[in-house]
């Protein structure tokens, strides 16, 4: 008789459990003191590195705060004995900082760094029933959904617009679907 394999929820972490966005816009205020222009606007690739190029990258990682309901819900996966791996597309070399700051908050978990996040779903596939996969990027959650796992967009300035189906303002929404 074969094992079952260990439920998994795997989350990105940028936007969906630790504030980035906001936490960029206050570095950007604290550097500039000035308001900040909708991240709409921003070529997110290249002024979010402007921004992290002036502040110090390894600081800015190591300080962000979990997103609503992040803790919350990384603790009530832990009591439903469901193992949690956050996959970022984040640079490895912040792996540090981005631990601390987990630590700090009492959600540090397993951390992928990998910016083929479809590729590590599928190899994490072959280990774990993924019950749900959580990214503020449409492209990864299409990706994802295109290949059969469950995903939800976490709900952001840049991907309001965006039309998704199974769109959640906080993790804990989705606790009804997995469980």
């Amino acid at each position: 008789m074969s094992k079952s394999k260990q439920s998994l929820v795997v989350l990105d972490l940028d936007d969906t459990v630790m504030e980035f966005s906001r936490h960029l816009i206050e570095t950007y205020k604290n550097m500039t003191q000035e308001d900040c222009p909708a991240l709409t606007t921003w070529n997110l690739e290249e002024d979010v590195e402007n921004v992290l190029r002036k502040a110090e990258k390894k600081e800015f990682y190591g300080t962000m705060k979990p997103t609503s309901g992040a803790v919350e819900f990384i603790k009530e996966m832990k009591i439903r004995d469901i193992e949690v791996i956050y996959l970022t597309a984040r640079p490895e070399e912040y792996d540090e900082n981005t631990s601390y700051s987990l630590c700090k908050h009492g959600i540090y978990r397993e951390i992928i760094y990998n910016k083929n996040k479809l590729k590590e779903l599928k190899r994490l596939s072959q280990q774990y029933n993924i019950l749900a996969f959580v990214d503020d990027r449409a492209y990864y959650i299409e990706e994802a959904s295109g290949a059969g796992i469950q995903s939800y967009i976490r709900t952001v300035g840049h991907n309001k617009d965006h039309k998704y189906e199974k769109r959640v303002d906080s993790l804990m929404e989705i606790l009804n679907d997995i469980y």
